[in-house]
């Protein structure tokens, strides 16, 4: 590579990075100071960049640098947006459990996911974030986005805002994830209105809902994510490493294939 081709190139591969990072689960999150972010992703554009064929000279025009660097930004927005839907259904599951264990008026803004959720969701977030970092699964999305320069060589993404429909599939997909992390508890409260319905259905005059049910709803509820809490998270770990294999068919799409 020349110089003018070799800064292009690399100007283009930390666009993409920085899309990434911008949306990536914790990395991407709001409150995260944003010079770090930037270094990071100039730092991996350093590394990936001397490595890459030329496989397109690049044209050093004003609407060829445009087009290559806003192509690249959403390229890198959905690479990182696959892994964040399917990281926030933990949060989805954090708020079916609190508006089924009677936690709806101690929802609290969180500003990070830009989402309400109650005391046991905000925990199994902060507990996931922790569990993202320390299994090295930031690792492997860095790993997957420098692979994809392979598949998508800087500045021929081609067909971008097409492979946005890949999102759909994965909306799905995170809908079925938190509905299944959140099963347990919702089992548990279906079965506790059941017993408290046929109580008050055998005995009118005994309303024991306000009495029994709400304290059963609420302590029953938090018991049972308490014990299903480990394997909530084992589950959205294996959740976030499987979603990765829809990168590949997401850049096959975005390359114009």
């Amino acid at each position: 590579m020349d110089e003018l081709s070799l800064l292009i190139t690399g100007g283009m591969v930390a666009t993409r990075i920085l899309g990434v990072i911008a949306i990536m689960p914790v990395f991407g999150m709001q409150g995260t100071t944003v010079m770090p972010k930037v270094l990071l992703g100039m730092l991996l554009a350093a590394m990936i960049t001397p490595n890459l064929p030329l496989s397109v000279a690049p044209i050093p025009t004003l609407p060829f640098f445009i087009y290559g660097i806003t192509s690249e930004f959403l390229v890198g927005i959905l690479l990182g947006g696959v892994v964040r839907m399917i990281f926030d259904s933990l949060a989805l599951a954090g708020q079916l459990i609190g508006s089924q264990t009677g936690q709806a008026a101690a929802l609290q803004f969180d500003p990070t996911l830009n989402v309400s959720l109650g005391p046991l969701g905000r925990l199994a977030t902060m507990l996931a974030a922790g569990i993202f970092v320390g299994s090295d699964l930031h690792l492997e999305v860095f790993m997957a986005v420098g692979h994809s320069f392979r598949m998508v060589p800087p500045g021929t993404a081609s067909n971008a805002i097409a492979a946005s429909a890949h999102w759909i599939e994965l909306s799905d997909l995170m809908i079925q994830t938190g509905f299944r992390l959140a099963a347990p508890v919702i089992v548990l409260v279906f079965l506790n209105n059941l017993f408290i319905a046929s109580v008050m259905r055998l005995a009118p005059q005994m309303n024991i809902f306000f009495s029994l049910g709400f304290i059963l709803t609420i302590f029953g509820g938090e018991m049972v994510y308490v014990l299903s809490l480990p394997h909530m998270l084992t589950e959205h770990q294996n959740a976030v490493r499987d979603v990765m294999k829809h990168i590949y068919p997401l850049l096959h799409t975005a390359g114009g294939g």
